[in-house]
């Protein structure tokens, strides 16, 4: 809230610093994502690292003859577990929440724009209610991005002064934002001839494949999960590097076992090949990397492919089930597909013996810049 109440009143310092001039002052929001570790800044934890994706909300204060811009945003994220027992985990779901409010500077340099900020971040887990204050963080990240068309990749490194502190080792003190700042003017200038930027967004449809507990029901046989993602797409060659992620959560209204029957998030890094038809419609092959997250594995149902030879739990707690997934998809509208995708599982499961892992999408692309 400081931060906010702090923020505000630079916005006023600046309305009133371009009063002469108001037609070049700017209030611009600024949303996108944030790709970080779930790593401790003070402490290297023995486990693999697993990468989260927060929501970024801002405000951004500037005037169209300065390079100089204010900016306020505001990073969360939430982690949901499937609550298998609750004798033996607590009675929660929402396993970790991290917040960071961040007020700061930023300079425009030709086509960079180097950034200080200030943040206040905090971790809630049951440790920290237990511990108070133990998750507390404040800090000032040091940030330089670059813009692709309509979005800038925004590479962030932190100095954090409290509680201890912790800087350039570990993965815990760097970020990658990926942000759209709703400048599109501005962003023309950028407009590649040998790369495009497609948002790729939609909805996934896919069988269910759980055990229900007590009096859950589902009034449905099938999942519905909304996809987002980026292509980088290469017109020379017809070929796209893909960056996808789909999220399924169901939920138990005042129930007294759990919270939450059922979790499944994919992410989808891969190739897709645009193939141009007569009609000028496409079809488009995919292949890459798949790793999803599965309630239903989390803890106590755990699949033979979850076991060594020797009966010991694999390393899969971050990603129930690992392999390959492959796609198909036809343009039925322009720029909307309709997408059959499977999933080629080598750790976690054995291949085809799941059939949430098939699915179809119905998929639009999305580029500001055409027409």
């Amino acid at each position: 809230m400081k931060c906010l109440l702090l923020f505000i009143s630079l916005v006023i310092s600046v309305c009133s610093f371009s009063q002469s001039d108001s037609t070049s002052f700017y209030i611009k929001p600024v949303i996108g994502i944030n790709l970080q570790s779930d790593q401790l800044e003070e402490l290297a934890i023995a486990k693999p690292i697993k990468i989260l994706t927060s929501s970024v909300i801002g405000l951004e204060v500037g005037h169209n003859k300065f390079p100089l811009k204010l900016r306020y945003q505001y990073l969360i994220y939430g982690r949901f577990k499937v609550n298998h027992d609750r004798d033996l985990l607590g009675n929660y779901d929402l396993r970790n929440v991290w917040e960071s409010n961040e007020i700061g500077i930023f300079y425009d340099i030709n086509k960079l724009t180097i950034g200080l900020t200030h943040y206040w971040k905090k971790k809630e887990n049951s440790v920290a209610h237990n511990l108070i204050g133990l998750y507390i963080r404040k800090g000032f990240n040091i940030s330089v991005s670059y813009p692709i068309e309509w979005i800038d990749i925004e590479l962030r490194t932190q100095v954090q002064y409290h509680s201890g502190f912790a800087a350039i080792f570990g993965s815990a003190n760097y970020s990658l934002s990926l942000l759209y700042r709703f400048e599109k003017q501005k962003k023309q200038k950028y407009k590649s001839n040998f790369l495009h930027l497609n948002a790729v967004t939609g909805i996934r449809f896919f069988p269910l494949n759980f055990e229900l507990r007590g009096n859950e029901l589902l009034i449905k046989p099938f999942g519905i999960a909304p996809q987002l993602g980026l292509e980088f797409l290469f017109d020379k060659y017809n070929v796209s590097l893909n960056l996808e992620k789909d999220w399924w959560l169901s939920f138990n209204g005042g129930s007294n076992i759990r919270d939450i029957k059922g979790l499944i998030y994919n992410t989808f890094v891969g190739l897709k090949y645009h193939q141009q038809l007569k009609n000028a419609r496409h079809i488009r092959y995919g292949f890459g990397g798949s790793w999803t997250e599965d309630g239903e594995y989390q803890f106590p149902n755990i699949p033979p492919k979850h076991l060594d030879k020797d009966g010991k739990l694999l390393g899969l707690s971050n990603y129930q089930v690992k392999g390959f997934a492959i796609s198909i998809s036809y343009e039925i509208l322009p720029n909307t597909d309709l997408e059959l995708k499977t999933m080629l599982p080598v750790a976690g499961e054995y291949a085809f013996d799941n059939i949430t892992r098939t699915s179809i999408g119905i998929i639009h692309r999305y580029n500001p810049f055409k027409k």
